[in-house]
């Protein structure tokens, strides 16, 4: 099995989008046959593979750029300390985040039960961790990349990133784990994802290659950014500064430890991969379950029969809310 395989054996898809990709036999064995015009794609990969292990390798990798409120409004929770009337005046600097802002902070999300709009009342709302959380959200959903199929994979990214956020939150309230760091967790734990997608994309148009096409050239981006990203996030963490039960689910989030964060963030991403799974692909509601059992089985978190019921029924109206939240 081949680096990319051993790091993603649990994603189906990748094993068979790499299955495709030729591949050379050992060194004292002739090479195995592959189409001229395949060639130069295969260059492409592998130049940009060793070039991405190299960066990460070596810390060369920018995280996403982010407005400067939102970096701020880290910085001021970061001590468990903030002033509300502080955050406010801070958000008032940028009016888009803080229209944004007022907007989830009235949806269903936050069970809005009458209309607010002012920021102080927001804040009041949300809570200062709330707050933190929302204008993150609001920042990731800024990070536009326009080229395809660059595009649709960040647009992917941010909705699976949304929906473990809200499901993350579901989970740790059932679970009885405490939920204040769980959305942050959950929205943050691919972090390395569209971080690794904005480098594979400014490479790719620095060596002249061409991975724009269709069909195996969008799994190989992929298949790049799913082997790298848990360390391209650990990365991203360190520079953000951000809490240490976020940085152990951006790490951990695939081989759960013993952080009940980590637990309930690796319960939210498969469950929000199953949902999508039954809902884009067809697959059966009794396949979702097993999933999602099995992640619990494998986060060693134990809900009752009620409690899985209840996530059954609640994860994808939490998804949904999330999602009109930032629409």
């Amino acid at each position: 099995m081949d680096p990319v395989q051993a790091q993603d054996a649990h994603h189906g898809w990748v094993n068979m989008a790499l299955d495709t990709i030729p591949r050379m036999r050992r060194s004292h064995e002739a090479p195995s046959r592959t189409p001229d015009d395949d060639l130069p794609r295969e260059e492409a990969q592998r130049t940009l593979r060793a070039r991405l292990a190299s960066d990460v390798a070596e810390g060369h990798i920018e995280p996403p750029l982010l407005p400067s409120v939102a970096l701020e409004l880290m910085r001021l929770t970061s001590t468990g300390a903030a002033d509300p009337r502080d955050l406010a005046a801070l958000i008032e600097r940028d009016q888009m985040i803080a229209a944004k802002l007022l907007r989830a902070a009235n949806s269903a999300m936050f069970a809005a039960s009458r209309e607010i709009t002012s920021l102080g009342g927001a804040v009041n709302r949300l809570g200062v961790l709330g707050v933190r959380d929302v204008v993150l959200a609001i920042a990731l959903k800024g990070i536009v990349v326009r080229d395809e199929p660059y595009h649709r994979i960040m647009v992917r990214l941010w909705e699976h990133a949304l929906a473990c956020a809200a499901i993350s939150k579901l989970v740790a309230g059932l679970a009885r784990v405490p939920t204040e760091e769980a959305f942050l967790a959950g929205l943050l734990h691919d972090i390395g994802k569209p971080t690794l997608l904005i480098s594979l994309m400014t490479m790719n148009q620095e060596t002249g290659g061409d991975l724009r096409d269709v069909g195996r050239a969008m799994f190989r981006i992929e298949a790049l950014i799913d082997e790298f990203h848990t360390a391209a996030g650990t990365l991203v963490a360190e520079r953000w500064l951000l809490p240490t039960q976020c940085r152990l689910a951006i790490a951990h989030h695939h081989a759960p430890n013993a952080s009940r964060i980590v637990r309930v963030v690796h319960v939210a991403d498969e469950t929000s991969r199953a949902l999508t799974a039954e809902r884009e692909e067809g697959a059966w509601p009794a396949m979702t379950e097993d999933r999602i059992r099995a992640a619990l089985e494998h986060a060693c978190l134990a809900l009752s029969q009620r409690e899985f019921e209840t996530l059954l029924i609640r994860a994808d109206k939490a998804r949904e809310d999330a999602v009109q939240a930032f629409a």
